[in-house]
């Protein structure tokens, strides 16, 4: 579970960001914004691997080439008259493990699959695509939109797509978001791509007509994405808005202002593992009663029960971070964003706010019936699952401690080939058949370091109550 997608764009994988000036300017030494956290949590954004794509910043890039001109509200329908703003036709999305994929193309390849990542700060593609880990430049095409020859980055996403079980192609970062809005659509499973301005209230979206819509203000420091919200006795507290973590991850800090009020101990469940390619730290998952989202009218947006990894206040990501001026207590990650219809705006707030960009949920909050923050996502067996993309192998990421599956010695990096004598052939349905009914059992078939097969039978149970 865990941030092992890629802080991509601190590039940070766990599972895990132009803008307003950036701290990081072309031609000026910045960190590496390679680091991948791992949030591998199956179903559940913790997400991509942490993907912070570090203080990347992009060569200027070659004029967008923006195809959908007929979802622009400024499309004039003659000299005088402007036609009314319609939506257009949405772009199928996929929603692997809480990250929100579309398809594109990379020259004359595709369609491929590339993650909408609000923590990369530009378009990355797979070194085997692009064959280098530097800028390079290729024919980008997202959907209807052909961005045309531009510069990108190569790097290796094989991290990625272990934990979405897809040879991930791209990440689609700040570079691809700004100067369009772009929403993603998690419930209808579904994405707009379109370059007018949002305008408040927005036209809501098909089938959102009658949806709650919300208006936040997010800031952008050094290209990352950035949301203040209130988390209990926390109170504010800074948060990487992140597409690409399948898991919302707090620091202890928050923990403990939340725990020493609840009256209650709060769930504590250990065995995570918070992995970038600098260091690997321990972390525990907890449940948070509540958060609320500031909006730009002034009230909150209460979001209930919220899943949570807690790392530790000085975990190796904060000094990375901080050096560019990114001063955060975790991120807010998938099991948020799939409770909504999201819609991220590249475009300044205001003519007056240009600090800050907008965001536009539509919905009340509630968690998902098929999403990754589900009571039924913690009813399972206590492992966390990845995929190699190099032997087309199911491993085991994590193992939570304990738990039935600690209790009959299932040990991380473990190949698992069958479930109940059934061959598991892709990660997604591995996934789900370790999950189901409080009490049951099922009977995995490993695989050890020196390739001897052995069977364990484990209990389904309620990891997070």
């Amino acid at each position: 579970m865990g941030k092992l997608l890629a802080i991509a764009a601190l590039g940070l994988l766990p599972w895990g960001c132009p803008a307003p000036e950036p701290a990081v300017q072309l031609g000026t030494p910045s960190v590496d914004a390679d680091v991948h956290v791992e949030t591998s949590i199956a179903g559940d954004s913790a997400a991509p691997t942490p993907d912070v794509a570090g203080p990347e910043v992009a060569p200027a890039k070659d004029t967008v080439d923006d195809a959908d001109a007929s979802s622009d509200a400024s499309a004039e329908t003659s000299e005088d008259t402007v036609a009314p703003f319609t939506w257009g036709e949405p772009v199928p999305m996929q929603v692997v493990d809480g990250l929100p994929i579309v398809e594109g193309t990379v020259d004359d390849s595709g369609p491929l699959p590339f993650v909408v990542d609000t923590l990369s700060q530009v378009i990355f593609v797979d070194s085997g695509i692009v064959d280098t880990i530097a800028y390079t430049e290729a024919t980008i095409g997202v959907g209807p939109l052909d961005l045309g020859f531009i510069s990108v980055k190569g790097r290796d996403l094989s991290p990625d797509a272990s934990f979405t079980g897809l040879p991930v192609a791209g990440l689609l970062g700040a570079q691809f978001l700004t100067d369009r809005v772009t929403v993603l659509d998690y419930p209808n499973r579904q994405a707009y791509l379109t370059t007018t301005l949002l305008s408040s209230p927005l036209v809501p979206l098909p089938s959102y007509e009658t949806a709650p819509q919300h208006v936040l203000k997010y800031r952008l420091p050094n290209l990352m994405a950035v949301l203040e919200p209130t988390i209990g006795p926390a109170g504010e507290v800074a948060l990487l808005a992140d597409t690409s973590s399948r898991i919302t991850i707090v620091y202890q800090r928050v923990f403990d202002a939340i725990a020493a009020e609840a009256g209650v101990a709060l769930p504590q469940l250990a065995g995570y593992r918070f992995a970038t390619k600098y260091a690997e730290e321990p972390g525990f998952v907890t449940r948070l009663p509540a958060l609320d989202l500031p909006l730009a009218d002034g009230s909150t947006l209460t979001v209930p029960n919220v899943a949570a990894v807690v790392l530790p206040d000085d975990n190796h990501l904060v000094g990375l971070l901080s050096t560019v001026g990114v001063n955060v207590e975790g991120y807010l990650g998938a099991n948020v964003w799939e409770r909504f219809a999201v819609a991220i705006s590249g475009h300044d707030f205001a003519p007056d706010d240009v600090d800050h960009r907008a965001m536009v949920l539509w919905g009340d909050g509630s968690p998902p019936t098929d999403g990754i923050d589900t009571t039924d996502h913690w009813r399972r067996v206590g492992v966390e699952l990845t995929w190699s993309p190099v032997d087309d192998a199911i491993t085991v990421h994590m193992v939570y401690q304990g738990t039935s599956a600690q209790a009959e010695g299932v040990l991380i990096d473990e190949v698992l080939t069958a479930i109940d004598g059934g061959a598991v052939t892709d990660l997604a349905s591995a996934r789900a058949s370790l999950q189901g009914t409080v009490g049951d059992t099922r009977t995995l078939t490993l695989l050890d370091s020196d390739g001897l097969s052995r069977e364990v039978t484990v209990t389904i149970e309620d990891l997070l109550p």
